[in-house]
Parts: C-alpha cells; structure tokens; sequence
C-alpha cells in the first residue's frame, strides 16, 4: 500500500481556514467558491494536494502536481481558480464538456485533466480530455503520481528481476500503474510458453482492478473472451458494457462492432451503441459509416437505404475515406441514389487523394479508371 503522506495532517489543517494560502496559490475560500460555482464538493484529495503543495508553481502553466517524467520533466499542472473557470466555462459553451465535467489541469501536451461528477459527486478519478479523441480515464487520484515512476521500473525490471518475483505493494492503489505495468506482461516477443505465463498475470492484474472501476481493464477482459479459440460472446458483451458503464464510452464502437459480427440477434444494442457516438469527436466518422453500411446492407428490418446515405454523407463529411468510396458505389450503382458517374468519380478521387495523403499509395486508382471507361459509353 502507498504510505500517506505526512502533509495529510497539515491538509486537514489548512482545509479548516479560508485564509491560508498555499505556495500553490490557493486557499480553501477559492476552492470552497468553485464548489459553490460548479456544485461541489471537489474531490479531498484534490483539494488536500492543493492546500499542501510545496512545489514549483509558474502563473503561464500553474502547479507542477506530478512527478518529473523520464525526461525529468514535470508534464502534468494545476490551473488557477480563475484558469479553471475561465476554460471550463469555455468549454461547457463550445458544448464540448457538460455539466457533469469540469476542466482543472493540463499534461503539458494539449490534454486536458478533468473530474466527472458521478451521482451527484466530483469523483476523484481523473480523466484526459483530448480535441482528437474525447475523453478517457487516466489516473486513479491526483495524489497518486510518485507510483508512475516505480511502475516504469517495475516494467524495466520484468526480464532481469521475474514477474512473479517482483513486489507491487508500492504502486498496487495507483490502478493506473497496476493496469500500464500489466499491459507491458503482454509484450508478444516472448515464446508461446512464457507469453502464456505473462498473459494469466496480467488478466489476474484486470480481474483484480476492474472492480474497482477501471474501465480500460474491463474492456480488457473484454478483449481476453472475444479472442479465445471459442468466443464466450455473453462474457465479451457484458465486459464491455461495464467498461463503458465506468467511463470508456469508445466501447461503444467495440460492443457494437462484436455484436454485428458475433450476435446479430442483438442488433438493437449495436445501433443504440453506435448512435452514442455520432457526436464522438474520435469516433463519428467511424459510428456514422458502420451505421449507415448497416442500413444498406441489412436484410431485415433494419434496411433503410435513405437512413444509411444520409449517415453516409455524414461520415464522409467529416473526413472518412471508406464513407466517400462507399458513396461513389451508390452513385455508381443508383443504391439509394439516383445513379449519377460523376458524382461517383468525384467521391472516388476525393477517397483516393485522402489515401494518398494519409497511407503513401491510392486504394482505388483501377476504380477511377473504371468509372472514367463507364462515363465514356
């Protein structure tokens, strides 16, 4: 277990006065008025680590609350009362975050810390907010950033020291470093033999955290029945459903993707799955084409030709190659359109130029082709 810190005592102290500010610049007066602003309380160890903080601090960036990196950097900082509200406001008005999201740090990488509140409570679970990819868990506690750096040699140490002879007491309440550490046990270099010793370690290590609420051991669990010689598929569903209960709403796209290989009889759950993320700054393009291939191709009920060029369209829009040459096959072949060669070649050379850009090598340069000879007739 993580030794509590002596400055708990001198934290517990400093909370009782509004008038003690600390070398991090805050006193329980600006926290005790974002409680009142945001509908607190914020988490103690949040408010603890504030009040007690003897560290660097610089008014551009704020506190350097975590530990120095392996580049002795320190990455990760705490905002100003008056930074947090500003860009938490910001934020909530640009609908980005919602009421239950409140923005206070920065990793020094342009993504953002922040608290989700949880029945009614700031939970002290900390997530990153990234522009790119959304929101997705991280530490367990703002207090928890010593064990980072024990973890990291823990894993430098597995080949040398043995796995099942190291100790994990030290970072075993960091469940962002006990899951990191049992990630690194799955390295696929290792023969079959001792992969197989490393994996049952690190699915202990899941089994062990995602009660506890971690979401990402949960969705690795998920992983562990969906890649078996048999698909235990009712295992697969339910861990991921509780990876996204616990925060990692990306598993929605998982879920939704194993239910339409694996269950279809479960149809129902994938398109609500998938229309959870048709906002997803990450995942939009993605749900959107999955969804609109679903209403194009289904046999069944869920056949719906002007639903899947619509989301089509959307998923194209937002940037998504397959969505533009699936279109440009709709247009070649008047599917839920009326057939049209030039639109076709249009959405072709649009995918292909994105194919281009982003992986060396057009995908569809024989299609184009085709479509030119088509055009010709």
């Amino acid at each position: 277990m993580l030794r509590k810190s002596t400055l708990g005592l001198l934290a517990f102290l400093l909370l009782a006065t509004t008038t003690v500010v600390g070398q991090s610049g805050f006193s329980a007066s600006d926290l005790a008025n974002l409680e009142k602003t945001y509908g607190g309380p914020l988490p103690s160890d949040y408010k603890e680590y504030l009040l007690s903080y003897q560290g660097p601090t610089t008014p551009e960036k704020g506190i350097a609350a975590q530990s120095t990196d392996q580049e002795g950097r320190n990455p990760h900082y705490l905002w100003t009362a008056d930074k947090i509200q500003t860009i938490t406001d910001s934020l909530r008005k640009a609908g980005v975050f919602n009421q239950d999201q409140l923005a206070f740090g920065d990793n020094g990488s342009g993504q953002i810390l922040l608290y989700r509140r949880v029945e009614e409570q700031w939970s002290s679970r900390v997530f990153l907010w990234d522009e790119t990819f959304g929101w997705y868990f991280h530490l367990y506690s703002i207090q928890y950033t010593q064990p980072y750096e024990i973890a990291a040699e823990l894993i430098a140490n597995i080949d040398t020291v043995g796995f099942e002879n190291q100790d994990l007491s030290e970072i075993e309440d960091c469940l962002d470093c006990m899951y990191v550490y049992a990630l690194s046990l799955e390295d696929d270099k290792y023969e079959d033999f001792f992969m197989k010793e490393r994996a049952e370690r690190a699915l202990a290590i899941y089994r062990d955290l995602a009660p506890q609420g971690h979401p990402t051991a949960a969705a690795s669990i998920a992983s562990h029945y969906e890649f078996q010689e048999e698909v235990e598929s009712d295992s697969v569903i339910a861990w991921r459903e509780k990876a996204i209960r616990w925060g990692n709403v990306e598993d929605n796209y998982e879920l939704a993707d194993f239910i339409l290989d694996y269950r279809p009889d479960l149809k129902t759950q994938a398109v609500a799955a998938l229309e959870v993320l048709l906002d997803h700054r990450g995942y939009a393009g993605r749900a959107a084409l999955k969804l609109s291939r679903l209403y194009m191709r289904d046999e069944g009920d869920y056949r719906d030709l002007k639903q899947g060029i619509q989301l089509a369209m959307r998923s194209s829009d937002l940037g998504n190659l397959n969505a533009k040459a699936d279109l440009s096959f709709y247009y070649f072949k008047g599917l839920g359109v009326e057939k049209d060669l030039q639109r076709a070649l249009d959405f072709l050379v649009e995918a292909n130029e994105l194919s281009n850009e982003r992986f060396g090598g057009g995908m569809w340069d024989e299609e184009i082709e085709l479509i030119k000879k088509e055009m010709k007739k």
